[in-house]
């Protein structure tokens, strides 16, 4: 009852009232916490043919230390295809506890690969900076409860570099 009622506040805002249910809840506060247990692979997905790209892994994740890499095609995960399922199925799949292992079937090129990944806790790198020609660049991939802290120290840094100038980069940011 609940979930209909706030689903029908204010039509204009459909998509945006949603009842999360307590499974939701724990993967968004996940999320905000900045640090997550899976496999480190930040992922594109295609609901309509359940296609998982790896866009990127992460510094140190399970995913780069067992070989996965950009624009590998994830087809299953533990034997599960995703065709008509949404991204947060397949994010729940490659999710778990830390030492469990997921095994993918990956397309890379013309050729299947199997692997077979044990679960970690994954850090997220919310904030990287660097210096270019005297400019400051600092990008921010995401929103968590650690992108402040570090938004703030890549700040002191590129003062203390003495920039002219500082780009941000918000791409890609989710």
């Amino acid at each position: 009852a609940v979930r209909g009622m706030v689903e029908d506040i204010d039509a204009r805002m459909h998509k945006w009232n949603k009842l999360l249910s307590p499974a939701e809840l724990s993967e968004i506060e996940t999320d905000l916490s900045g640090e997550i247990v899976g496999i480190g692979v930040n992922i594109e997905f295609e609901k309509a043919t359940g296609r998982i790209e790896i866009l990127a892994t992460t510094r140190g994740s399970p995913a780069e230390k067992a070989g996965l890499m950009a624009h590998d095609t994830i087809v299953s995960v533990n034997g599960k295809l995703f065709r008509g399922k949404t991204e947060g199925d397949a994010v729940h799949e490659l999710r778990g506890k830390v030492g469990d292992p997921v095994t993918l079937t990956v397309l890379r090129d013309d050729k299947i690969l199997p692997f077979t990944i044990a679960r970690a806790r994954v850090p997220l790198h919310e904030v990287q900076h660097e210096v270019i020609d005297g400019v400051g660049h600092l990008s921010v991939a995401m929103f968590t409860a650690k992108t402040v802290p570090a938004l703030r120290s890549a700040l002191d840094e590129l003062s203390a570099a003495h920039v002219r100038a500082i780009a941000l980069d918000l791409r890609g940011n989710h």
